[in-house]
């Protein structure tokens, strides 16, 4: 079994979702690259999230997209607290690659030094 991509979180950075595998994309093991995020990141205190997928999704021609919004606290109804929900159509950053290794390096990057964005 695969195990998860090794990250260099650093603080201020939560991990809310993760399916992000320490493999490379072939044409046997598309089915790890499915589901709407194979990682999600946030940092509640500077308002920001850095999403990773695969897409199009389990397609071999596809690619890493690994992208930064900002998020805003929300009043949630339903739960009767308040959420953080991001600004899914206005991304700050887009990156794109079929490298495993580039997109750990800029999903790493990316936590030190969104302050930019």
């Amino acid at each position: 079994m695969s195990q998860l991509q090794p990250l260099r979180i650093t603080t201020g950075w939560s991990v809310d979702w993760n399916t992000f595998l320490e493999i490379d994309p072939t044409a046997d093991n598309m089915i790890h690259l499915s589901g709407s995020s194979l990682l999600l990141l946030s940092n509640r205190h500077h308002k920001k999230i850095i999403c990773l997928e695969w897409r199009p999704e389990m397609d071999i021609n596809g690619s890493y997209k690994l992208y930064l919004i900002n998020s805003e606290l929300k009043w949630d109804s339903k739960r009767k607290a308040y959420a953080h929900e991001g600004d899914w159509g206005n991304n700050l950053y887009l990156f794109r690659t079929k490298d495993r290794a580039e997109v750990v390096k800029e999903v790493e990057r990316l936590m030190v030094e969104f302050m930019k964005y």
